[in-house]
């Protein structure tokens, strides 16, 4: 275990994380598309379809990523204790009583999330020598910290209109 309860892997490949990273982004598309059919909110609903969308472009920016990396050799360099963010269920409730309740918590959730992708494209770049790879990795970092500000944007939403049904 490492600081704050996180699971640090011993040594990773490049390739490994990245695996790792479509698959997670494969998650959100199917839980953002989850979030998206289950809120009466048409704004939460137009954020949760755009996140799912950015999901199913992101796992193909991974796979160019891995495919140049894998050009010019670099797809089986270790990386050692690099933290991989753990894929949850996609679809699962949480068992809030209402609807409105459930989609705030999920957010909170994501949110996290988020930023964990975006800390994570930003700490591979400089294990990497590619310049193309790198670029796309700050892409995505750019990205993850958008969709951050716009989960965040959403919270605030929900609080304000919805702020007799909430417990934070």
């Amino acid at each position: 275990m490492g600081v704050g309860g996180k699971k640090f892997s011993k040594v990773r490949t490049i390739n490994q994380i990245i695996d790792h990273w479509i698959r997670l982004e494969h998650y959100t598309k199917e839980e953002y598309s989850f979030l998206a059919e289950g809120t009466k909110n048409p704004h939460a609903r137009i954020v949760f379809t755009r996140l799912a969308c950015a999901g199913e472009c992101h796992a193909n920016i991974l796979k160019h990523v891995k495919n140049i990396l894998a050009k010019e050799g670099e797809n089986f360099q270790p990386v050692k204790a690099f933290h991989l963010t753990d894929i949850p269920t996609p679809g699962k409730k949480q068992g809030y009583p209402t609807e409105v309740e459930e989609t705030y918590h999920a957010i909170k959730g994501h949110v996290k999330l988020e930023q964990e992708m975006e800390r994570g494209y930003t700490r591979i770049r400089p294990k990497i020598r590619s310049r193309k790879a790198k670029t796309l990795f700050q892409v995505l970092a750019e990205e993850e910290k958008q969709h951050h500000q716009q989960l965040l944007a959403l919270i605030q939403v929900f609080e304000k209109i919805y702020k007799s049904l909430l417990k934070k």
